[in-house]
């Protein structure tokens, strides 16, 4: 990322609730993981912090079902 954005200069992980191009959003459940589509787009959210120069690191591991 350019070093004149906002975020260039942070990392983060993202919520498995979040779509991510490329992989399974899987709510912190192995079967929901296991039995649902990759994802073709990226969260806008995630898009917003990425667009401002952040750098993503992976995906977080979360209660099953965002409880």
């Amino acid at each position: 990322s350019s070093p004149d954005l906002p975020l260039s200069s942070l990392t983060f992980a993202v919520k498995d609730i979040f779509d991510v191009k490329g992989y399974v959003a899987g709510f912190g459940n192995p079967d929901w993981l296991r039995t649902h589509e990759i994802a073709t787009s990226t969260a806008p959210t995630v898009l917003a912090i990425l667009s401002a120069g952040a750098t993503c690191v992976g995906k977080t591991v979360m209660d099953e079902m965002a409880y």
